[in-house]
């Protein structure tokens, strides 16, 4: 049980913004809040501090040239790390089967309307969680009521929130945590009266009680040393100046294990006291990515060397001034000379370089000089020019930063995705999918687990200490088909499918992800295609084939019986599937929104209307050397 003492000793020393000395908080809490931001800067639209170093013999210009053209070009990296994620609830065999009991029915209930605008704890987790999952592996999901019950016969209303890493003070695991909450809390500024959002909210969990704190008055604006906490379980408010007795009764969660868990999945480091640090499933590559980033400011230097190359002009003559001096006039004060200054003529180059402001150079032709009597003048030459410079080195830098990303994205397995698709072989793109593939089973295993953990919290405050039935527990399905291969790959799979004339179940698969492709999840021809892939008991036979099974059931069941007249219903079930469902589509306009098994009772009712009078008689003719080669429907009768 979490004691007293435990909770003075935060209060008595964390800052009006929330911080503890380090030596009180976990042991990888200032590594694990350098690792989010870390990733905030490697990914982020500013231009980051470790590329803003001295390189040798750079210029102050160049430096600020840098900063102000930065293009952060792996910002599309982390989304496609998210994106990798988003697919999880998207997956044909994700999902979360929902028991019919009562208990099962209460927290359905209670789910879809605790995440406000969101549909329940599974969109509200795969649209926070998962992110941070990336962004921060470090934070911590919770689990804790907002307000006490009214009465001892009233549940405790759980609400998930998610903690960042340096809001993570302490956090042991399954043991001990102190959170503090990023929510906005009313607190009273005694010495200016005025009321302000940035309230201290501090959670308290061990492995079998909580408490929470709230800050209600604070003496200063600057100071904690007399501020006014609730603290739940404890007789009255307390101060920290209080030195009457008080009485502390925290209150039991319930829960099975501590309702506070950190989200990350790869361990990097733990000590003896269950203290943990987490990677993100980027963190191998964000080296390779910062030393990316280096190479490309590089090239754009370097690229800016090549199309504003150093210009020069040639000099015909030393300037013509009369006072000029290698390129310095005298400055005159009081008839002496107090100094010099550039030459007006030439700019201080001490000669003559021709220009004009009509944009274009004049060039005046220099007279020949010699001991003859001849004047002729010599051509000239070329007026001026660009430095060559050469290109080895942009081709150097651009190669490395080709070099630095693909390390970056191989790290991760994602090589395919910073590739053009045509440059491939099929065989590569296999090899290169199938890294990727695993990882991404094992991180949705670990997500889904996640989620089974949150719906298992929510169930335990709820129900408190009556405890629940396990069987009402929500089920979360695990994934572990990821669609990787594009629209082409599909279209191959499914020709060689039909071809080799594989297994009817994983042709249908195969068709039904090529229809997705076509048409869309969401369009009627995928889901009357899927309703009919579940419903149809002989959807693999043609039609011929269907009118001589039919045949068949005069064989197994006497005719007139009711073992023969549903084995009847059954064939015309399937024999008239097509126009059952254009039947069902015009009398419902939700039949696709209702369950498989509802959609199942309604086309088994429209199908009576084809099989209510079966007569008792009815026997299909059979015969068994037939002329049609019922493997190929479109066989000619003889």
């Amino acid at each position: 049980m979490i004691k007293l003492s435990q909770v003075m000793s935060v209060l008595e020393r964390i800052s009006i913004d929330g911080k503890l000395p380090k030596d009180m908080c976990h042991e990888f809490h200032g590594k694990a809040k350098d690792l989010k931001e870390d990733i905030a800067k490697v990914f982020g639209d500013e231009y980051p501090d470790y590329l803003n170093i001295n390189r040798p013999r750079e210029k102050t210009e160049h430096k600020t040239y840098r900063e102000a053209i930065f293009r952060n070009t792996f910002k599309g990296f982390r989304d496609k790390q998210i994106g990798r994620l988003d697919y999880i609830p998207e997956s044909d065999d994700f999902g979360v089967k929902w028991p019919e009991g009562k208990q099962g029915k209460t927290l359905f209930n209670y789910d879809k309307n605790s995440f406000n605008e969101k549909k329940g704890f599974q969109d509200w987790f795969f649209d926070y969680v998962k992110t941070q999952f990336v962004d921060d592996p470090n934070a911590v999901l919770v689990f804790v009521p907002e307000s006490l019950p009214q009465s001892d016969n009233e549940p405790y209303l759980p609400k998930a929130e998610l903690i960042p890493s340096e809001n993570v003070l302490q956090f042991r695991k399954g043991k001990w945590a102190v959170l503090r909450s990023t929510k906005e809390v009313l607190v009273q500024i005694r010495d200016t009266g005025k009321t302000e959002k940035n309230g201290l909210l501090l959670y308290f969990f061990d492995d079998e009680s909580f408490t929470i704190v709230r800050e209600v008055i604070r003496d200063s604006s600057k100071t904690l040393k007399k501020s006014t906490f609730k603290i739940w379980g404890m007789s009255r408010d307390y101060t920290l100046s209080d030195e009457g007795e008080l009485t502390f009764l925290p209150f039991k969660h319930n829960c099975k294990s501590m309702p506070a868990r950190k989200i990350g999945l790869k361990r990097l480091k733990s000590n003896g006291k269950g203290e943990e640090l987490f990677a993100s499933t980027v963190t191998n590559a964000l080296e390779h990515i910062k030393d990316a980033q280096g190479r490309y400011s590089d090239i754009q230097i370097e690229f800016n060397y090549h199309v504003n190359s150093q210009e020069y002009r040639i000099a015909t003559r030393v300037c013509q001034h009369e006072k000029c001096d290698k390129g310095k006039v005298p400055i005159f004060k009081n008839h002496e000379i107090a100094g010099k200054q550039n030459c007006p003529n030439c700019h201080g180059t001490g000669f003559e370089v021709e220009s004009s402001a009509l944009g274009f150079i004049v060039y005046s032709m220099p007279k020949k000089e010699g001991f003859t009597d001849d004047a002729a003048a010599s051509a000239p030459p070329v007026p001026g020019g660009f430095i060559p410079r050469p290109i080895e080195s942009v081709k150097a830098l651009v190669e490395e930063y080709k070099r630095k990303t693909e390390e970056a994205y191989a790290d991760v397995h994602m090589q395919f995705h910073n590739r053009t698709p045509l440059v491939e072989t099929g065989k590569a793109k296999e090899v290169d999918r199938e890294e990727f593939y695993k990882d991404s089973i094992v991180l949705a295993k670990h997500l889904c687990t996640l989620l089974q953990w949150g719906y298992e919290m929510e169930m335990c405050w709820l129900y408190g200490p009556m405890g629940f039935d396990e069987l009402e527990l929500p089920t979360v399905l695990v994934p572990s088909r990821f669609m990787l291969s594009g629209i082409d790959e599909t279209r191959n799979e499914l020709n060689d499918a039909l071809n080799n004339k594989y297994d009817p179940v994983l042709v249908g698969i195969i068709q039904a992800r090529w229809l997705e492709y076509q048409a869309g999840k969401d369009s009627k021809e995928y889901k009357r295609y899927i309703t009919r892939l579940e419903l149809d008991p002989y959807r693999s036979m043609a039609t011929t084939e269907k009118v001589f099974q039919l045949g068949l059931a005069a064989q197994v069941a006497t005719p007139g019986s009711d073992a023969h007249k549903e084995l009847i219903k059954l064939f015309v079930f399937s024999l008239q599937f097509e126009p059952l469902l254009d039947e069902a589509e015009l009398l419902y306009d939700d039949f696709y929104q209702k369950t498989i098994q509802q959609r199942k009772v309604i086309l088994w009712q429209l199908n009576e209307k084809y099989t209510s009078s079966i007569p008792n008689g009815l026997a299909v003719p059979l015969t068994i050397d037939t002329p049609i080669n019922i493997d190929n429907a479109d066989q000619q009768a003889a």
